[in-house]
């Protein structure tokens, strides 16, 4: 494969995955005095009551096969 030519076109039409291009780093503002950006707050839910177990109402309990056997066995 013949490598990368900007110039003539006679190479790949784009770089090579390998090409190395070092650029130097962007100069920066120096920072005189720091200072914070105000950030939007959500609306925080308000938090949910808990339910004490004197509040909940009664829950109908569930006879699981292992339940059954368990009687069974023991008559």
């Amino acid at each position: 494969m013949l490598p990368y030519d900007a110039k003539e076109g006679k190479g790949a039409k784009k770089p090579l995955p390998d090409h190395i291009s070092i650029v130097q780093p962007k100069e920066e503002t120096p920072i005189v005095t720091p200072y914070s950006e105000p950030k939007e707050r959500k609306a925080e839910p308000l938090p949910q009551q808990i339910a004490h177990p004197g509040q909940l109402p009664p829950q109908k309990q569930q006879q699981t096969m292992n339940d059954v056997i368990t009687i069974v066995f023991f008559l």
